[in-house]
C-alpha cells in the first residue's frame, strides 16, 4: 500500500492488520472542553510526535528516502524517518487515521449505548 504525502514524498506502508487497527485507535487522544451546556465536546485528536514515531516504525516499509535503510529486523531507521519535517509527519498522521478509521477520522463514542 502506499501514500503520498503533501509534499510529493511517496512512502509504502506494510498491510495494516485489524489488531494494529484497533491498537491505534486506542492510542489516539483527544483536546476536550467544557460547552457553555457543561457537556464535554471532542475537539480535536492529539498528535504527539512520539505517536507518530511509533507508527512510522510499525508501518513504513519503504518510500521516497535519500538512502532507505532499515535495523536487521526491517523497521525503518531514525536516519529515513528524521528525513521526515513536521509536515511530511502530520501528513503521514492523517493517511494512516483515514486507513484506520476508513476515511472517517471520528470514532464512535465508547459510553454509547446504540
Amino acid at each position: 500500500m502506499n501514500i503520498k504525502l503533501s509534499t510529493g514524498r511517496k512512502l509504502k506502508l506494510r498491510p495494516i492488520t485489524r489488531d494494529a487497527k484497533d491498537d491505534f485507535a486506542d492510542s489516539i487522544q483527544y483536546n476536550h472542553v467544557e460547552n457553555k451546556d457543561g457537556n464535554w465536546d471532542k475537539l480535536d485528536i492529539k498528535a504527539p510526535q512520539k505517536m507518530i514515531t511509533k507508527w512510522m516504525r510499525e508501518l513504513i516499509s519503504g518510500g521516497d528516502f535519500k538512502k532507505y535503510t532499515t535495523t536487521p529486523d526491517g523497521i525503518i531507521t531514525d536516519q529515513c524517518i528524521d528525513e521526515l519535517d513536521l509536515v511530511e509527519r502530520s501528513d503521514f498522521f492523517a493517511e494512516v487515521l483515514k486507513l484506520v478509521f476508513g476515511g472517517n477520522e471520528i470514532a464512535s463514542d465508547s459510553s454509547s449505548t446504540s
